[in-house]
């Protein structure tokens, strides 16, 4: 309960301060702190000074379609069809303890407005209710905007969603099956894919492929799995759904997961790790090395 009051009076000192610093003297101060050099916002050349851009000079609503994880369901059914959307079981503006006897034992239940406040449910009868309540009544109150001045989700009206919970591992070797495949496309063309790995012992790892597949010399902030993946059979579909989807957008990252070979949509973000990516190689995140060579100023 304290924790959570010292987030509240953290969350309403970051709103407060947007009175009084702008959205690009915040930005500019967070890219110096991390990359000890100043942002480019004039002439960006890396992919994080481009995402910094966006966040400080995009305003085009449509952005907050992509960034509401209910509106962006339409948008998804009419690039892809609804067979690629994972089944929406419920949405709630407020969430008391008694809504969940209605739902079925396992489940994923989120925000729609933010990004980290979903939960993983596998079995409804072990799970904190009050808790849970708990922390969604909360993250309602809480406009991610005003935490890190992602201005897509700003003008979002908070709800929460619950969907069918994926099984990605069911029948497969977890620590050689990608639980999450995040492709980065540029000017509606996939490039690249992260694919995600948690192994049975809670190991995080990602490994970063081209689209032929082919491991990258580089990684984004974990590294890469000591297996050796083979190419996944769903891969030009995957492929093909992010390229879609990211149609009307010159940059995203086109989150998918793939269940018995279908591949379900989970998200798409447009400002990745709000423009501070960990490139272990700093020089993949310049114009002539390749993530990026193909994006203009977005």
């Amino acid at each position: 309960m304290l924790k959570q009051r010292y987030k509240l009076i953290e969350y309403r000192f970051r709103a407060l301060r947007t009175l009084f610093v702008s959205d690009e003297s915040y930005r500019r101060t967070k890219f110096r702190k991390l990359f000890n050099r100043e942002l480019d916002l004039s002439l960006p050349l890396t992919l994080n000074e481009k995402i910094n851009y966006r966040m400080v000079f995009n305003r085009d609503l449509f952005l907050s379609v992509i960034a509401d994880k209910i509106a962006v369901r339409d948008y998804v059914e009419m690039m892809v069809g609804n067979e690629h959307l994972v089944p929406l079981l419920a949405v709630f503006e407020r969430i008391k303890i008694r809504d969940f006897e209605a739902l079925p034992v396992s489940f994923v239940i989120k925000c729609n407005h933010d990004s980290g406040s979903s939960i993983i449910c596998h079995d409804k009868s072990e799970l904190n209710k009050r808790r849970v309540v708990s922390h969604f009544n909360r993250r309602l109150r809480m406009n991610p905007y005003y935490t890190n001045r992602e201005w897509q989700y700003k003008n979002i009206q908070p709800k929460i969603l619950v969907e069918r919970k994926l099984n990605v591992f069911d029948g497969k070797d977890q620590d050689v099956t990608p639980e999450m495949f995040r492709v980065h496309c540029f000017h509606k063309k996939a490039m690249y894919i992260e694919a995600d790995f948690t192994c049975v012992n809670g190991r995080e790892y990602v490994n970063i492929y081209d689209t032929n597949w082919m491991l990258q010399p580089f990684t984004l902030g974990y590294g890469n799995t000591p297996y050796n993946i083979d190419r996944p059979s769903s891969l030009d579909d995957i492929l093909d759904i992010a390229a879609k989807l990211a149609t009307d957008l010159d940059y995203c990252r086109v989150d998918l997961m793939v269940e018995n070979e279908r591949v379900y949509f989970s998200e798409i973000t447009l400002t990745p790790e709000s423009g501070q990516l960990k490139f272990s190689h700093a020089e993949w995140d310049l114009n002539r090395h390749g993530f990026n060579r193909h994006l203009r100023v977005i």
